[in-house]
């Protein structure tokens, strides 16, 4: 009699685990389903989009040139989209990111403009071995979306510098450093508007960059006879 008690309550503990397996099982598969109901966004990324600069019928260079990678103020140090809805105000769009970092997409974008212009002998990135005599260094300052009252503008500001490392003195390597800021009105707010008012600052950047850079190292390495008129570097671009 003992032992049939015994079995009929080892019977319904069984019975109670397998229920409660079951229970366990069936709000699993719920909680599954319901998660799976709820849409995953997916994050769109951008990048500059632009042809080539044309910048007219430069002399070829003897020399060949690196362009180190650009550094990023940290408030733009972000693959983030970011924009200025108001003053004192940063925020990003939600779903929408930059391909790569600034600094590299301004850097890589440079390089492949100043190899498509074909007037230096080689032009070398930071990835590469070589040494050169001319350097250029920068650092992306602002790259941003910005709302001014009614009026919505792509930003970018760059600071570049031009060295000239024959020179002994490290104080006297620079050829010159300047300030670069493009600012490109956009019609509406949103990252297609964003990324193609960028690409087109990266453009403008781009072309007037190179045409001081080539004027610069023609003025080091060509220098004129007395009496004859230098060559200047063009004004910065404020």
């Amino acid at each position: 009699m003992r032992n049939k008690k015994r079995q009929a309550i080892k019977n319904g503990s069984i019975g109670s685990l397998v229920k409660i397996g079951m229970l366990l099982l069936f709000i699993f598969i719920i909680a599954g389903c319901f998660s799976r109901s709820k849409p995953d966004y997916m994050i769109e990324r951008y990048m500059f989009e632009y042809a080539p600069p044309v910048v007219g019928d430069l002399a070829t260079l003897s020399e060949s040139i690196k362009v180190e990678r650009f550094s990023v103020n940290q408030s733009f140090n972000t693959q983030s989209m970011v924009y200025k809805p108001y003053p004192f105000k940063f925020m990003t769009y939600n779903h929408s990111r930059w391909r790569v970092n600034p600094g590299d997409m301004v850097t890589d974008y440079l390089l492949r403009d100043l190899r498509n212009a074909n007037f230096f002998l080689a032009v070398f990135s930071h990835h590469d071995i070589e040494k050169t005599r001319f350097v250029i260094e920068g650092q992306v300052q602002d790259f941003l979306e910005s709302t001014d009252k009614n009026d919505i503008n792509a930003i970018l500001s760059v600071s570049i510098s031009l060295l000239d490392l024959n020179r002994k003195e490290i104080t006297g390597r620079i050829v010159f450093q300047r300030q670069y800021k493009f600012q490109e009105k956009i019609r509406e707010h949103t990252p297609e508007e964003f990324a193609k008012g960028m690409s087109i600052n990266m453009s403008r950047l781009s072309g007037q960059l190179m045409k001081d850079i080539h004027k610069a190292i023609m003025a080091v390495t060509c220098p004129v006879s007395s009496g004859q008129p230098g060559i200047k570097p063009d004004t910065p671009v404020r």
